[in-house]
């Protein structure tokens, strides 16, 4: 049997990712285009996130991520979709959800 199908059976195996998981008894929704559980550690980040902007508020928006963590993340994102090459640099580029969440943004 092919290692990939002993593992699909391997509820141990399974249980390790469904224990990251806080859900409630019942029906599961697979369906995660509107509505997606966080794992109980990207919870935990989220909410250290939160608190962070809650202490620092405006401080932290207009000093450090402004003025650094939003530059490094638009790197980032243009690396992922083809920025290391000359024609695509950082800035140009803009990001949204889907083409409805903001029909007024027109490209660059």
């Amino acid at each position: 049997m092919p290692d990939n199908t002993r593992r699909a059976r391997d509820e141990a195996f399974w249980r390790t990712f469904a224990d990251r998981y806080a859900v409630d008894p019942g029906p599961v929704n697979l369906e995660n285009g509107y509505f997606g559980r966080m794992s109980r550690t990207v919870v935990e980040e989220y909410q250290r996130n939160i608190e962070l902007i809650n202490r620092s508020n405006s401080v932290h928006v207009r000093q450090r991520f402004e003025q650094g963590e939003s530059l490094e993340i638009r790197k980032q994102l243009a690396e992922l979709v083809g920025g290391t090459r000359r024609h695509c640099r950082p800035h140009p580029q803009r990001f949204r959800r889907s083409a409805i969440a903001d029909p007024q943004l027109q490209p660059v």
